[in-house]
Formats: C-alpha cells, structure tokens, sequence
C-alpha cells in the first residue's frame, strides 16, 4: 500500500493540472443538470409557497350588486361569512375606474372587460389574501387618495411610484346605463398617488399574459367614496377539504335561494391550483426531462473522459507490476485516480448549481416565487453531488478494473507493441483516392485506436461526441414538432378563426342573427356552456348549434353531434372512463339525467367560463347547445357565443378588425368580447420554453466541446511518437495542425452521421408518447434546416477545436522527435 501512495503522490504532482481541469470540466458540465433539477422543483412549487405566504384563501363567493342590489348582496355575503366552518374572511370588491379623455370619451388602454380597481375593505392588508408588496410601501391608513398598482398597470400606462394619478375617474352602479355601461360624462375625477407595487395571491391563478392591471383601494377610500363597489367577492377560509367545500356551498345554495337575483358564483382556489399546476407540469415535466438527460449525458461522458485519462496516464503499469506491484495495487493506484477528479467534480457541480440558482425560475414563474435570488437545494444539490461523485468514482473503478486486466494479459509487451488495431476501410479509401496526408492521417487518427503506447480510445471519443449530437438533435427535433404544435391553433382544437362570447351570460339573439348576416363570415357556430357529470366524473361542456357550415372542435374519430342523444368526448376522459365510440351512457347535465350515445372523440381548445372549468386537449365534451339552457330568460338569449370561420376571399386581420368595429357599435369594446385563439393551459407553459431550451442547448454544447477537446487532447498525447517520425520523414509543423484539424472535423462528421438520425427517431418517438398523453395526434415535425444549421456548427466548432490544438501538436512533434531520438 505504500507504494501505492507513493506513485500516487507522484503522479498527483506531475499532473495535477490535468486532474485539476478535467475536474473542473466535468463539475461545470454536470451543474447545468444539477441547476435544471434545482429549477424543476422550484418552479413546481413556486405558486404553492406563494399562495402559502400570501395566506390565499379557499374559496371565494361573490355577490353581484347589478343584479341583486348592493344591501342585498351585502347582506347575502354576510350570511355565507357567518355560516359554520368559515373561520375568516375578507372581502375584496371590484370598482369601475376608468381613463376619460380630453374629448369626454374612454381611453382603451385600461378598459379590459374587468374591474380596475380593487377594493380591500378589511382593517388590515396584512391579513388573508394578504397583498404581496414588491417595491414601496402600503398606503397610510387614513390617507384614500394613496393606492398601490401591479405590475401589468405599470407596463400599460408607465406610471411610477410617487407619480400623481388625474386621469382616472370612479363610476358608480347609479351612473351605468340599462346595459350596465357607464356614462363617460358622470363619473366622479379622481386624485391618487401611487405609494407602491404589489400583487394579491389571487391573481397568480392566472397565466402572466393574462393578468389584468389592477388599482388597489384600501378602507380609507371606501370611507370617503360610499357605496363606490359594483361587485363583491368574500375571501373565506374553510378548514376540511373537499368535505367542508361540499358542505358549505349546499349551505351556500340555501342561503342565496333567499335572496332574488341570486347566484351561487362560488370557486374553489385549490382547482386554480390544480388548473395553474396542470398548465405547468409541461414546463417542469421538460425541464426534468432536461435535468436527467444533462445528467446521464455529463456522467457518460465525463466518465468516458476520466477512463481515457488513468489509460493516457498510466502507460507505464506494465513495469510496476514487473517490479512488484500487485494487481490489487495497480487497481487501487488507478481507481484513486478516478476518485480523485469524481471528488473535484462534485465539489465543482453543487456550488455553481447553488450559484446558478439566482437565476431560476426560468420562465413566467419567476415573478410568482416568494423568495427570489439565491436558493439552496439540500435535497437536489445534496443527492446530486453524492450521485455525481459516486457513479464517477464506480466508473473509475469500472476503467481501472478493465486496465488492469488489459496489462496483465500483455505484460511487459503492453509497453512495446500488442496487437494491430483493425484499419479503417474508411481511411484506406482516402489514400486510394489520393487525398493530402494530412487528410488520411487525420482520419486515420480520429478512426483507428492505435497500437502499443500509440492506443488512444477513439470509440470512446466517437460515441460520446455522438451522444452529446444525437441528444441535441432529438432536443431540436421535438422542439420543432411543439412550435409546429403551439402555431397550429387546428392541431389544439381551435378550428376556427373568431370567437365571440359572453362567459356569465348570454348575447342577445338578434347579435346572433347580425354576425350569421355578416359578409366576412363563411361558416358560425352557436354554442352555450355546460357541464356534465358521468360515472361520477365532471367534466366540462360545450353545446354546439351549427347555423352555416361545420364549426366544431377537431375531430379525431367518429362524427360531430347532431342531437341531444350525441356525446363526443375526449381522448383521455374517453380513457378514464374506460368508454368506447358507440357506447351509451347516464350523463347529468346539470338539467336532469338523461342518456347519451358516444358518437366520437375530439381535441378541446380552451373553452368555459371560468379558468377552473374549462375543456382543453384530451378533455371536454359536446354535444347540441339545447343540453344547457341559459340561465336568464329565453328571449335575452339562447347562447353564450357564436365561433366564426373567416370567409377566404377576405384579408384576415381586415375582417376581425372590421368585426371587433362591429362589436364595439354594440357596445362590447373591451379585449375579451372577442378572442382569436384558445390554447388550453397545457400548452401555455410551453410558449415560454424558449428560454428555458437556451442555457440547456448551451450546456450541451459545452459538454460536446469538453468531450471532443479531452479526446484531442488524449490522442495528441498518445500520437506524439507517430507525429515525431512523420515530421523526421518531412511533415511540417503546418502540416501537423492541419492533421489536428482534420481528426477532430472527422469525428464529429462521423459523429454527426450517426447522432442525427438518432437524435430524429428518438425525438419522434418521445413525441408519440407526449401527445398521447396530452390525448392529441399531432403528426411530428423533421426541422431539416435546423440540422443542417446544426450540422454544419458543430463542424465549424471542430475546426475551432482542432485549430485550438495546433500549438499543443507542435510541442508534442518536438518532444516525440527527442523521445524518438532518445
């Protein structure tokens, strides 16, 4: 044993460089993977701790003083705060402010079909639902002219905290008009300064496109602007789950049967949760997929790496086992090796993880975290480094057991020459053909291990530059097939252009009658909101009536409905309820019970009233609208909106702005009464992955340059004595760096012939896999220009590579030949 520490106290002072920067290569390229595992968990549970310390509430009730009155919706809200298992609650009340212009008229930056201001008439903002503060200060209590925006405000009008806000004026429910618009001409103008930014928990359960801007109020503003509210919402928390929720909305339906006009506008936070964590689970499903290809990628080749050097660095083991050193020491000396630079790499990896973690969430949740900046992961960077030094040190074992079996079988000849490596055909069709001796000797290195101290372990190198190729093919790939997905709005179910609705009511028959009447429309739509319930499963509905042409979600088998009887579901509710086309089933619709036949299966746009109720992909069903009668009288309206195919013969952007002019005249200008396109949340976090595939694509190439870089370096070294004999029979020192050059442009050609068309597969493969589950059947996408694109880099930086090399293939000639000599 002591003449293990002493060799390897020897060679640790020799080539501690070496051992220091492979360490430092294979730490950098495995914390891209250890920073994405880092980055997965924290954005899964990025809106879960901000909820948390927000004290989010678990269900809202709202009363609307349109339809009820103020003292009545007051006085239900009451009741329902009052009832048994609310434990607190606060109230939060919509308020219409609104921009007027010089010439009387509204400004439409801020009119959004929404409350823009919002008003936290509890004592304290601290409270439940408590207002998250980003910059600035909360207002002083008895000051009502001081209120806090978010951010999305701040985006739209450029306002800054202390600026003096004069154009915005409060309208009242007594200054609406009969169809519930204000009059521009009797709001109340408004002085308000701007002390803060901040956000309620709240508004996290939508997607960060779109939050609406906000203006919160706070009880002083109530005080000297009564009775200001046109809506109310109460905040309440409900110990229990899903229990208590059921039981306290039974409770709730009683209570507001006493009341006229009446609503049980009721929703649950933990279903935005669910809803807002399903449209997630993409992105973080990516970014662990991410993680755990990075990680395989950089163990493989980093271990490839450490194997190529105990062999480049232990030539010599053949004569220490002819002086005496057993076997079992050779393996120890050769593992402590490898130990030594898995030890390095793991100390490298989890800093620069924890390093990088200042930058993560990538994506839309990096505004939601709660705890922005540095981020320690003890579970992720802990395991990580643990896993990181151990499968290193085991492939370092693996390396030294295979070594030293090689040189016991050859002995001392190890040293000499053992024997030939198979020739490359490929190599000697190059000489045949007569090319430069730099291009065949370059080949021929690149191709052909070697023999005796000139082996050089060219498989390992081939294959790990091949990995890192074939994984970012596939990356490239799939990527390619979502953004073909994400702008195709047929393959997500949106086979239409134009959708107009009324999610909480109905729009008037005769708009229905104008819109079939229009010149621009080919084909319409009506359709009305439902829900329906089977085996127990709720899922969410659309009735459809055709008016002109087929208007309806994507079908992927069967037919479309064309009575009450039909149902089409979708793929994965189709699954879950272990369902076929054709079977006939009890469905509740909310109406009654009656039964259905299941004539097909259809892909789901976004499409519902609410972000807790929509259809979307694999999920929802369809049917005729008169399943879900409104729920106003009859003669104010049959549906909830009409969905329109643009006629071809007209420009498209020309025809939806001549119609949005013709939804404005009735007096419906806000963003929302018209909607181009409805990408279920599913696909939402997707749109952001653009980002997110940058620094990951980055850090394969930089594994890919490592590999390529450490497998120059290895033959460089091993090839001196071949580079020396060769500059004696008349290679010039030019000629030796255009060999570099060669031999790394030749792997990763060869690379590249085998990584890419492994890389397409794979990702197609994978790509079936992902829309199944999603329940689509997108066709994948080939990106041939972004191959090639790839392609023709990777070989640009092969040349760099190699180019790098040409000092280094210089010295080692000059030393081969005074070896040579010697």
């Amino acid at each position: 044993m002591r003449a293990v520490v002493y060799r390897y106290r020897a060679s640790l002072r020799r080539n501690w460089r070496s051992w220091a920067t492979l360490s430092l290569l294979t730490g950098v390229a495995l914390s891209f993977a250890l920073t994405a595992a880092s980055d997965a968990r924290r954005t899964d549970t990025a809106l879960p701790r901000a909820l948390a310390v927000g004290h989010s509430a678990d269900v809202s009730v709202s009363g609307d003083q349109t339809a009820m009155g103020r003292s009545a919706a007051l006085a239900y809200l009451n009741e329902v705060e009052h009832l048994p298992g609310v434990v607190q609650s606060t109230r939060i009340s919509g308020v219409y402010l609104a921009e007027v212009s010089a010439d009387g008229t509204f400004g439409k930056r801020l009119s959004f079909g929404s409350a823009l201001g919002k008003l936290i008439d509890r004592p304290s903002a601290r409270g439940l639902e408590t207002l998250r503060l980003l910059k600035g200060r909360l207002p002083v209590a008895d000051r009502a002219d001081e209120v806090i925006v978010n951010p999305e405000l701040q985006g739209v009008t450029g306002w800054k905290i202390g600026a003096r806000v004069t154009s915005l004026q409060l309208f009242r429910l007594e200054e609406f008009d009969q169809n519930l618009n204000p009059d521009p001409k009797k709001g109340t103008p408004l002085e308000l300064t701007i002390v803060g930014v901040g956000r309620l928990p709240l508004e996290l359960f939508d997607a960060a496109g779109e939050r609406k801007p906000q203006v919160y109020l706070f009880p002083a503003f109530s005080v000297a602007h009564r009775d200001s509210t046109y809506y109310v919402s109460s905040e309440l928390t409900i110990p229990g789950g899903e229990t208590a929720t059921v039981d306290l909305r039974s409770r709730i339906e009683k209570v507001a049967a006493r009341y006229p006009g009446a609503q049980v506008l009721f929703s649950v936070n933990h279903d935005g949760l669910v809803a807002v964590q399903n449209a997630l689970r993409p992105q973080v499903t990516t970014i662990w997929l991410l993680a755990i290809v990075l990680l395989l990628a950089g163990m493989l080749l980093g271990a490839q790496a450490v194997g190529r050097q105990i062999f480049s660095h232990n030539r010599d083991t053949s004569a220490l086992r002819a002086l005496g050193m057993s076997s079992r020491d050779i393996g120890a000396l050769l593992t402590l090796h490898g130990v030594t630079i898995a030890l390095g790499a793991a100390t490298v990896a989890v800093p620069l993880a924890w390093l990088s973690s200042v930058f993560t969430p990538l994506g839309p949740t990096r505004v939601v975290d709660p705890s922005p900046g540095f981020r320690f992961d003890a579970a992720v960077l802990g395991i990580g480094g643990l896993l990181v030094a151990l499968t290193l040190s085991l492939a370092s074992s693996l390396s030294a057991m295979r070594l030293t079996r090689f040189f016991g079988r050859s002995g001392i000849r190890s040293t000499g020459h053992n024997a030939r490596s198979r020739p490359s055909r490929f190599v000697a069709l190059l000489a045949r053909a007569g090319l430069p001796p730099t291009v065949v000797t370059g080949s021929r290195f690149a191709l052909q291990a070697g023999d005796g101290r000139n082996a050089t372990p060219v498989r390992s190198v081939l294959s790990s530059i091949a990995l890192a190729v074939a994984v970012v093919g596939a990356a490239v790939s799939f990527t390619s097939s979502l953004d073909h997905l994400l702008h195709t709005p047929r393959q997500y179910g949106w086979d239409w252009d134009v959708g107009v609705s009324n999610p909480f009511g109905a729009i008037p028959n005769e708009a229905v009658d104008a819109f079939r009447a229009r010149p621009e429309v080919a084909a319409i739509a009506a359709f009305a909101y439902g829900n329906v319930r089977i085996d127990g499963q709720s899922i969410a509905a659309v009735g459809f009536d055709q008016l002109n042409g087929t208007v309806f979600p994507t079908m992927n088998e069967g037919r479309i409905p064309q009575s009450e009887r039909d149902l089409v579901l979708g793929p994965l509710n189709m699954k879950s309820l272990g369902r076929s086309i054709g079977d006939r089933v009890e469905v509740d619709t909310g109406h009654g019970i009656r039964t259905m036949t299941i004539v097909g299966t259809a892909t789901f746009p976004s499409l519902g009233n609410t972000r807790t109720s929509n259809t979307g992909l694999g999920r929802g069903a369809a049917t005729v609208a008169s399943v879900f009668p409104p729920s106003q009288k009859p003669e104010d309206g049959r549906y909830n909106g009409v969905f329109l195919r643009i006629n071809p013969s007209f420009d498209r952007a020309k025809a939806i702005g001549s119609l949005r002019t013709f939804l404005a005249e009735q007096g419906c200008a806000d963003s929302d009464c018209l909607v181009t396109d409805g990408k279920p949340d599913p696909l939402t976090g997707y749109e952001s992955l653009g980002a997110v595939w940058l620094p990951f694509a980055m850090a394969l190439g930089v594994v890919f340059a490592i590999s390529l870089a450490h497998g120059i370096a290895t033959t460089t070294r091993s090839r001196r004595r071949e580079l020396a004999i060769m500059a004696a029979l008349g290679m010039t020192r030019r000629q030796a760096g255009h060999v570099v050059i060669w031999q790394a442009a030749t792997i990763v050609v060869a690379a590249l012939a085998i990584g890419i068309p492994l890389g397409v597969v794979n990702a197609n493969v994978l790509w079936g896999v992902f829309s199944e589950r999603l329940g689509m059947r997108p066709r994948p996408s080939i990106p041939v220009l972004q191959l090639l694109l790839l392609a023709l880099a990777a070989v640009l930086s092969a040349v760099v590579v190699g180019a790098a090399f040409v000092p280094s293939t210089r010295r080692a000639t000059a030393v081969g030949l005074s070896v040579t000599a010697e």
